[in-house]
């Protein structure tokens, strides 16, 4: 399974995408993003703080797949011979160090049964307890673990308005790590000192700096087609405008050979605004900050999802929540799904088609001829999250930044090569090309430990024996970019977000559902938008524009 969630909103897009497997996964771009915490004060702190510096590891080989853009992501087609050590002793003092994490695949065996835990414990030089949750339970658990005062030295917060009211419990129970990565400080920590700058935005809080980003890429929402089904019937899997799109998917629909054109709408609604060129989320007009939900498109897009709707081209359990959209494509029952462009792997991983199994993944293109469209920037750092780090003494915060330095080697290492593929012979074989091939007891052993969660190296497209999904995400990206938009609150806090957002989230989605099945009709929008306004839009807003102005 993929770093997805399950929520029919733009978060929807990731959510419900069963995409990238879980060691190389993506965050989904938030409704609204929110970083910072406690208060228009702290907004100002948080403005003032150094970054921790931006040090390139020079060790990390040259990619075969040079990325496009200063944000983009690097290709490789094969994993260097030469590997480099990049952590020279061991970072842990030998005592417990514990972390808790949200996993999307099956949790691991525990570390009596489980040899590559048994391994990373000795590299690491630590008893590494891993408190495991499922993506699906994260909520309910970080809640009822930050109500309480046993901790874990690492926990894995996700962003946006996800857990309200985070800036008062960083403040009482977390590290402040200012002093030891902030500007030149961080270079005590190279690995760390190596991941891309702009991700450290969504660590700041009160004024400091409290956790450490799970890097991801910024260029992500693609709309997959299964362009063998395609081209099979003579259809063209690359449109270039809605009408044409809609024609072709009128032509693959066959309700009565159990073939519809697409599933989750909202996934595809989120496309459609990116088609008409909207801004991400918010844009600021005049001096004021305006939403895309009050914005006229979002009707003109809504209309044409009813239109999709109402010509029959949506699987008829396209509105369950659960719907499994990924196993719906990889066997050919829908032949359009909107994913990350990091789940490409994943499709492969469960492909049933065999040899003929043919996809892309593309950006969004032009509503109408002629008419630029607007790919949205993700956050760059997982989900807008990061990872917090319980209070503790200087030894024991160095410890355990040492222990994510050693988690956050790049690609090229041997230490992310152990990571992401274990012991050779144990839990991959090297094929002739040198590559790491991963096998079954590998994937049971390490990729439900979530310890991508903890922290992570800078991201690249590297998927051992397929270089043409590696090809096609650098594709992808080559478009994305021309195009994209960066959302203009990132970085910047709300409150008001933090205790409503949810609130709000399910609003908006109810309204989207009943409005595309036809129960309400699109003007009733009107009033969805007025509700979202009082019960906290406005208020966000005001926060939003408060903080930009005070940065």
């Amino acid at each position: 399974m993929s770093e997805n969630r399950n929520r029919p909103t733009r978060r929807t897009v990731l959510r419900s995408a069963a995409a990238a497997a879980a060691a190389a996964g993506v965050a989904s771009p938030l409704l609204t993003a929110c970083s910072s915490g406690g208060g228009q004060d702290a907004a100002a702190q948080n403005a003032a703080v150094k970054l921790p510096a931006h040090v390139p590891n020079t060790a990390v080989p040259e990619p075969d797949l040079p990325r496009v853009h200063v944000e983009g992501i690097d290709g490789y087609l094969h994993y260097p011979a030469d590997a480099s050590k990049t952590v020279r002793k061991a970072p842990g003092k030998g005592g417990k160090v514990s972390a808790f994490v949200q996993t999307y695949t099956p949790a691991p065996p525990g570390a009596s049964r489980n040899k590559y835990w048994r391994e990373l414990n000795g590299r690491l030089n630590a008893d590494l307890r891993m408190n495991i949750a499922a993506a699906s339970d994260y909520k309910t658990k970080i809640a009822t673990l930050m109500a309480g005062d046993d901790l874990p030295d690492f926990i894995q917060i996700l962003g946006g308005g996800t857990v309200p009211e985070l800036a008062p419990f960083l403040a009482a129970k977390c590290q402040d790590l200012t002093e030891f990565l902030s500007g030149d400080e961080i270079k005590n920590f190279s690995n760390l000192a190596n991941l891309p700058q702009i991700c450290w935005k969504s660590t700041l809080y009160n004024g400091g700096i409290y956790g450490l980003p799970i890097p991801r890429p910024r260029a992500v929402l693609a709309l997959f087609s299964r362009d063998d089904l395609l081209e099979a019937k003579g259809l063209n899997p690359a449109p270039q405008t809605f009408d044409e799109w809609f024609e072709v998917m009128k032509e693959f629909n066959d309700p009565a050979r159990n073939r519809w054109a697409a599933g989750n709408p909202l996934t595809l609604l989120t496309m459609v605004q990116m088609m008409l060129g909207m801004p991400n989320n918010w844009d600021v007009r005049q001096g004021k900050l305006v939403s895309t939900v009050e914005m006229e498109e979002t009707k003109e897009a809504l209309g044409a999802l009813v239109k999709i709707q109402k010509a029959g081209l949506l699987h008829p359990d396209a509105f369950v929540a659960s719907a499994p959209n990924q196993q719906w494509f990889n066997s050919g029952t829908i032949a359009f799904t909107v994913d990350p462009n990091n789940g490409w792997m994943s499709f492969f991983n469960s492909n049933v088609a065999g040899d003929s199994f043919k996809i892309t993944g593309r950006p969004a293109f032009s509503f109408h001829k002629g008419q630029k469209p607007a790919t949205w920037l993700q956050e760059p750092s997982f989900w807008n999250g990061f990872t917090a780090l319980k209070k503790s003494d200087k030894d024991r915060t160095r410890e355990l930044l040492g222990i994510a330095n050693w988690l956050a080697a790049p690609f090229g290492s041997q230490e992310y090569l152990f990571r992401k593929y274990g012991l050779e012979g144990v839990h991959h074989k090297v094929d002739s090309k040198g590559d790491p091939i991963q096998n079954e007891r590998g994937k049971s052993e390490i990729l439900g430990m979530g310890l991508q969660f903890v922290t992570d190296g800078p991201f690249t497209f590297y998927y051992p024996n397929e270089p043409d999904v590696v090809r096609g995400m650098r594709n992808f990206e080559d478009g994305f970019f021309k195009t994209a938009v960066e959302n203009p609150v990132y970085g910047h806090y709300s409150s008001a977000l933090s205790r409503k957002g949810a609130q709000l989230d399910q609003l908006l989605t109810d309204s989207k559902s009943e409005i595309i099945q036809g129960r309400k009709p699109v003007s009733s929008w009107d009033d969805t938008v007025q509700t979202w306004r009082q019960r906290g839009g406005d208020q966000i807003r005001d926060e939003f524009m408060k903080s930009i102005e005070t940065a």
